[in-house]
């Protein structure tokens, strides 16, 4: 689900992505992923973030198998 935040924060406090699973749980979350300072750093913040989902994913479909 992607959802829009409109909780108004400062200039250098914003940016923030924040991966939730079905019942609203953080999975995933990078602080300043949107912000200006961090544009060229991006697709490495990004690559994290989706590897630290599919890793708790993982774990979790593990555990249910277990």
């Amino acid at each position: 689900m992607l959802a829009h935040d409109s909780v108004e924060t400062s200039w250098e406090n914003h940016g923030y992505v924040q991966v939730v699973d079905a019942e609203g749980t953080e999975l995933a979350r990078a602080d300043m992923v949107q912000h200006n300072r961090h544009y060229s750093n991006r697709v490495e913040a990004c690559k994290e973030l989706c590897a630290t989902v599919l890793q708790k994913l993982d774990g979790a479909a593990a555990a249910a198998v277990a």
